[in-house]
């Protein structure tokens, strides 16, 4: 499917394995520069890249005295004291809420009997548990944008089944796609129209609400004239 729509890139949001229970075959070489036959498909891992995000809870500053025994470190040309005696330092404190990963792999794709490869990219999501939704849609987002800076082509999203958490993804991203072009994107609307086209898509209450709340994410960064009104219904819809 992949080489016959000239995917520019993949969006694979499952493990290989959940709950104990394969939920997808490994359908490409993990390691880099590994290549490996799949039936008559030649598929070579030619790179991997790992994209992290740090989301931070709290950050706050403390000011520290130093005390009689100053230490100096050699940095560059000459040494340089790190903590003068009683000058107040500077320290932050970070609190680190959660770290949103995921690995890109640029993969060669050719079957047998074919003398023109293509190279799509893949994107391997492993912190979006099974019908429920990642600790942040700002991970979401960023995959959303990653996938705006590919090649023009189709994309591929998958998951385990293919509605869940693909159908979350689709409808989040043709959501916010309407609202940057400037047209009205009503989320009912638009998951009627994918549960039409991909029967059960979006599992529960739980991912649809998602939905409404990384739209409301995206609305924030990129809207900003609508903060205030975005703000008060988003403690509104949290109170459901």
């Amino acid at each position: 499917m992949i080489f016959q729509e000239q995917c520019a890139g993949v969006v694979m949001l499952c493990n290989f394995y959940e709950e104990g229970t394969q939920s997808c075959e490994e359908f490409w070489p993990t390691d880099s520069g590994s290549y490996k036959y799949y039936g008559k498909m030649f598929v070579n891992n030619k790179r991997v890249t790992v994209a992290a995000y740090v989301l931070l809870l709290n950050c706050s500053k403390r000011i520290v005295t130093g005390g009689k025994h100053a230490k100096w470190k050699k940095m560059g040309g000459g040494p340089s004291r790190v903590s003068p005696p009683s000058q107040p330092v500077t320290k932050f404190f970070l609190k680190i809420d959660h770290l949103d990963q995921y690995d890109v792999y640029t993969l060669e794709v050719l079957p047998d009997g074919c003398s023109n490869s293509i190279l799509t990219r893949l994107a391997h999501c492993t912190t979006w548990p099974e019908k429920a939704v990642p600790s942040s849609g700002r991970m979401v987002l960023r995959l959303i944008r990653w996938t705006q800076s590919l090649e023009p082509g189709s994309v591929a999203v998958m998951c385990s089944a293919g509605v869940g958490r693909t159908g979350t993804f689709v409808a989040i991203d043709a959501v916010c796609t309407r609202l940057f072009k400037g047209f009205e994107g009503k989320v009912k609307d638009i998951v009627i129209d994918i549960r039409r086209q991909r029967a059960q898509s979006i599992h529960n209450e739980l991912q649809y609400f998602f939905v409404y709340s990384t739209v409301l994410d995206y609305i924030r960064a990129k809207m900003p004239k609508y903060h205030s009104k975005v703000s008060r219904f988003y403690a509104e819809l949290s109170k459901v």
